[in-house]
C-alpha cells in the first residue's frame, strides 16, 4: 500500500530516499483519493476564494496557514495555493494538526486546509468557514462546496490518497488479479460503508490508470518542492 507523502512528496523534499517511486513500483489500484476542505476563520474578511487571494495580495505575509508540519499535505495545500495565486502566506508548522484546528477557530491562525472529517462538524456549527475542496473538481461528499480550481484558482489540484504498490517487475498477469479481485471488492455495500465513514470513496482503477495518475502526482509535487525552495536534510 503507498500513499500521497511518501510516494509523491518525500522524493521531491528529501535529500536522499532509497527508493524511486516510478521506477521501483508498479501500480496496482488507486484505492481512494480525496481532497482536503480550506478553512478560515470566521473573522477574516474572506467569504470565497477570490477574496482570500485578493486579501492575501493586498497583504503579503499577513495570512498565517497551518499544518502538521513542513511537507506535510496540508503544508503542500498552502504551498501550492501561494504559487498559483502569486501570493505570500506565513506557513505555522505544528507538531499536531489537532492544535493548528484550534488555533484556527481560535484566531492565533487564520486559514488551515485539513480532511472533511475533522473540520465539517466546526463548519456547520459557525466556528470555522469553509471556502473550497483541494481537488480539482467538486467532491461528490460535499457537492455544495466549490473547488477551489473553479472558485477562483485555476489548475489547482492536491488529493490525499492512497493505492497499492507492488515491487517493478512483477508478473502482468499477478497484478491484473489482484486489481481485479480489490476492484469488485471495493463494489461490495459493505466496503462502500467503511469508506464512508472515513469521508472517503473507493475507486478501483485501473493499473494504466494509476500509473499515470501517480506520475502527474509525483511531477506535480516536485515543481511545488522546487518552486517554493523546500528541502529537507
Amino acid at each position: 500500500m503507498g500513499f500521497s507523502g511518501p510516494i509523491s512528496i518525500s522524493p521531491a523534499l528529501l535529500k536522499s530516499i532509497p527508493y524511486n517511486p516510478l521506477k521501483d513500483f508498479a501500480a496496482v489500484t488507486l484505492v481512494d483519493s480525496s481532497p482536503n476542505v480550506l478553512v478560515v476563520n470566521p473573522s477574516l474578511p474572506a467569504k470565497s476564494v477570490k477574496q482570500l487571494i485578493e486579501l492575501a495580495r493586498a497583504r503579503p505575509g499577513f495570512l498565517t496557514f497551518g499544518s502538521a508540519g513542513y511537507g506535510t499535505m496540508g503544508h503542500m495545500c498552502g504551498e501550492t495555493f501561494e504559487a498559483l495565486s502569486q501570493t505570500k502566506m506565513l506557513h505555522v508548522p505544528y507538531k499536531a494538526v489537532s492544535q493548528a484546528l484550534t488555533d484556527v477557530v481560535g484566531g492565533e491562525i487564520k486559514v488551515l486546509f485539513h480532511v472533511a472529517a475533522a473540520v465539517m462538524s466546526l463548519v456547520k456549527a459557525g466556528k470555522l468557514r469553509a471556502l473550497g475542496v483541494t481537488s480539482l473538481k467538486r467532491w461528490s461528499i460535499l457537492p455544495d462546496l466549490p473547488s477551489i480550481a473553479e472558485a477562483g484558482l485555476p489548475g489547482y489540484d492536491v488529493t490525499v490518497w492512497h493505492g497499492v504498490l507492488v515491487p517493478a517487475g512483477t508478473p502482468h498477469l499477478l497484478i491484473d488479479k489482484l486489481y481485479r479481485d480489490m476492484s469488485d471488492a471495493m463494489k461490495t455495500d459493505e466496503v462502500r460503508k467503511q469508506f464512508a465513514t472515513q469521508w472517503t470513496e473507493p475507486l478501483g482503477t485501473t493499473p494504466d490508470s494509476f500509473a499515470s495518475f501517480l506520475k502527474a502526482d509525483v511531477e506535480r509535487s516536485a515543481s511545488v518542492v522546487k518552486g517554493a525552495g523546500l528541502h529537507v536534510e
